[in-house]
């Protein structure tokens, strides 16, 4: 006859043992790359040169989600964030598309 203490000492070791489990499987699971960060020696000239090849369909994109993972982030609670790192990404992303299009930027009234 088992007590109460060893029954729930029983169920965490189990517990503990899936959690090992399912942490030893993620481990092993490689981690794709991110495609909206940036290369240790990519510029702001190398991304915008990047946007405009995609654009002319001169290279294909690595993933063609990626238009529609960028108007998802776009609305996530960190995008809203002024110091997060996605918001700085998203504001990098617009600021390419922008000068692309040759729209100047707007200029404070004083």
């Amino acid at each position: 006859m088992t007590t109460l203490f060893e029954e729930k000492a029983g169920f965490w070791k189990e517990i503990q043992a899936r959690v090992a489990e399912i942490g030893s499987r993620l481990e092993a699971v490689p981690i794709p790359p991110d495609p909206w960060l940036r290369g240790p020696n990519e510029t702001d000239a190398d991304i915008r040169r990047t946007i405009n090849r995609l654009r002319a369909g001169v290279i294909l994109p690595r993933d063609p989600r990626a238009v529609e993972t960028l108007h998802i982030a776009k609305h996530l609670p960190a995008a809203k964030d002024p110091n997060s790192n996605l918001s700085e990404h998203i504001r990098n992303i617009d600021r390419a598309r922008r000068q692309d299009h040759g729209r100047p930027r707007k200029r404070s009234k004083k």
